[in-house]
């Protein structure tokens, strides 16, 4: 019995680990929102217009990249934690509020240059970003909250970090 479990458990460890990468092009927005447990990258880039889902390739297509109305919206076909398994890396330029809807992960790549964001999280999720502006945040649930804000002027860092639960 022991050497069947052994067998099969070998069998499942010799699987092969398929990556894609999708691409999509992005209509302008200012909003995201954020309705998957996914791990989530924004990247500062004023003429890039594009998101990019990458992982498991049996999983990418479960993932949808959506723009309407100005608002970018991350869903998934199943209420399944992608994170760890998948990453969605949106390209942002003047990103004003961020609506997080799920237990996701978000880190900037880069400063974000919007002047203020809103970040609003309405259940757990960890969020790691650098702005160049104002970043507010608000919600519910347990969050970890850590960012970084330089100021222009001086080029001083200052940086926040913040636990948050209800």
């Amino acid at each position: 019995m022991a050497f069947a479990l052994t067998t099969f458990n070998n069998i499942r460890a010799q699987e092969t680990f398929s990556y894609k990468v999708s691409e999509i092009s992005l209509a302008p927005f200012r909003r995201l929102a954020v309705n998957a447990d996914i791990d989530v990258v924004l990247l500062q880039n004023d003429t890039l217009k594009k998101a990019f889902i990458e992982g498991d390739e049996r999983l990418v297509n479960d993932i949808k990249v959506i723009v309407s109305d100005g608002v970018l919206t991350i869903a998934a076909a199943h209420r399944v934690s992608y994170r760890g398994k998948l990453q969605v890396t949106i390209a942002v330029n003047n990103l004003s509020r961020i609506d997080i809807n799920a237990a996701a992960g978000i880190a900037s790549l880069n400063i974000l240059l919007s002047p203020k964001l809103s970040v609003i999280m309405n259940g757990d999720g960890n969020l790691q970003l650098a702005s160049a502006g104002y970043i507010s945040f608000t919600g519910s649930g347990r969050h970890e909250v850590a960012s970084l804000r330089t100021e222009k002027k001086t080029g001083r860092k200052i940086e926040f970090y913040e636990n948050l639960s209800d």
